[in-house]
């Protein structure tokens, strides 16, 4: 018996010894020899892996990080270059734009980081599931601790 698996992309692995892509001649080949009554040939089609736990919530700590990172990047007249260049200015100068700038992005990090901390322990307690993308949007606005510089 042969046995194609169809890949994500749509190509076949043949017995798992070997990646046929679309475009290659083989891929016909193993066609023709699914549709051969003759030959004992399957397809099985493609099952995207199920998400586990550990996989759910590193995409939810990602979308949430991804997220803090773009308001930093957004931040001010010119931005930072990351959360973490935003916050090593915290504590300057009073009067110094990243300054207050700095301590901003750091207050918003931190109520970014208790509301996911309330998200995942709704999760763990009344199994209330988010995406990341929900999670996202249950973030705090940036407008509620953006300076009125």
């Amino acid at each position: 018996m042969i046995t194609y698996r169809e890949l994500k992309d749509g190509g076949l692995s043949g017995n798992g010894r070997s990646n046929i892509p679309l475009t290659h001649p083989l891929y016909q080949d193993a066609l023709d020899q699914v549709a051969d009554p003759e030959i004992e040939a399957e397809i099985i089609p493609y099952t995207a892996p199920v998400p586990t736990t550990t996989d759910r919530i590193a995409a939810i700590r990602d979308a949430i990080g991804l997220h803090i990172e773009t308001v930093a990047k957004a931040a001010g007249d010119f931005g930072f270059d990351s959360v973490l260049t935003a916050v090593s200015y915290r504590g300057g100068e009073s009067s110094d734009i990243n300054s207050i700038y700095s301590t901003a992005v750091f207050d918003y990090r931190n109520a970014c980081y208790v509301k996911s901390r309330e998200l995942f322990t709704a999760w763990q307690t009344d199994g209330v599931e988010i995406t990341p993308d929900e999670a996202v949007a249950a973030m705090p606005l940036w407008a509620d601790y953006k300076p009125g510089v």
